[in-house]
């Protein structure tokens, strides 16, 4: 009993010589935080870091569960990834993985701004043309700003993504002005007046080769106002108007007034 005692006596003294030190170490001057290393970032700024996770300078650096603090950097939706270290004695070495925009869908007067994965990272009343692709007609079903939006048509949408990919090698990718979802189509609107019809089941990276030849005799023959259509594999071909022109077309049709029945007895007297 008197040695178990002995042992438990010291292994106490041991832990009261840690505690003490540590205590100590938590007042020293040279443990004063004085940097802090962010990695470049357009949404991560050192205002936003110390807003978000309460960190300050002046304070030593053993003070702050870093876990904690990752978490709460990692709230923010264009972060995906933080690891944040401790480099001794005075430095807080802070590296990001962030969310890229990657299209901007138009919902109800706002715009949602989503990665490649659908994540919305902002909402926003305005866009600015030509940072990300505006992508129309999406149906919406439900989001929340940290996490995936969720449409009726994600299939389309991710054809789109992998078609805007596809086109980003392309010789009329700068043309490129807006892309429709339209059922099971894709239709690429360009700035000179020349839509792009892609239906799903093609292959699109020898699609939008061949599309790109077209394209560009179109451009040489100064012919606008058509559509470049390619639903099905190996097989393109050109029709008049575009996609927005069709469009207006068939809601004028729909906003024709339809002849009441005197109208028509009338045009018939009149016609005897």
């Amino acid at each position: 009993m008197k040695k178990l005692w002995r042992i438990f006596k010291g292994l106490l003294l041991f832990l009261v010589f840690l505690g003490i030190i540590f205590v100590r170490t938590l007042h020293m001057d040279t443990l004063l935080l004085d940097t802090l290393k962010i990695e470049t970032s357009d949404h991560i700024t050192e205002e936003v870091f110390r807003e978000i996770t309460q960190i300050t300078t002046h304070q030593n650096i053993l003070r702050y569960n870093l876990e904690v603090k990752e978490q709460a950097i990692e709230a923010h939706p264009y972060i995906q990834e933080v690891t944040i270290q401790r480099k001794y004695p005075n430095t807080l070495e802070i590296k990001l993985k962030e969310r890229e925009e990657y299209a901007i869908i138009p919902y109800n007067g706002n715009y949602l701004f989503v990665d490649r994965e659908l994540f919305l990272l902002r909402i926003s009343e305005s866009y600015m043309a030509g940072e990300a692709p505006v992508l129309r007609e999406v149906q919406v079903r439900n989001f929340s700003l940290g996490d995936a939006v969720i449409t009726e048509n994600d299939d389309l949408v991710k054809f789109a993504f992998d078609a805007y990919e596809a086109l980003s090698v392309s010789g009329f990718f700068s043309d490129i002005a807006e892309f429709y979802l339209n059922e099971d189509e894709l239709i690429v609107e360009t700035t000179e007046h020349i839509d792009i019809i892609l239906g799903m089941e093609i292959d699109l990276p020898y699609t939008l080769v061949a599309t790109e030849e077209v394209y560009k005799d179109l451009i040489s023959r100064n012919q606008r106002n058509v559509s470049i259509v390619s639903k099905y594999k190996e097989y393109i071909y050109v029709e008049s108007g575009t996609f927005m022109e069709q469009r207006q077309s068939n809601v004028d049709e729909e906003e024709l007034p339809e002849e009441t029945e005197s109208e028509i007895e009338e045009e018939m007297i009149g016609d005897d």
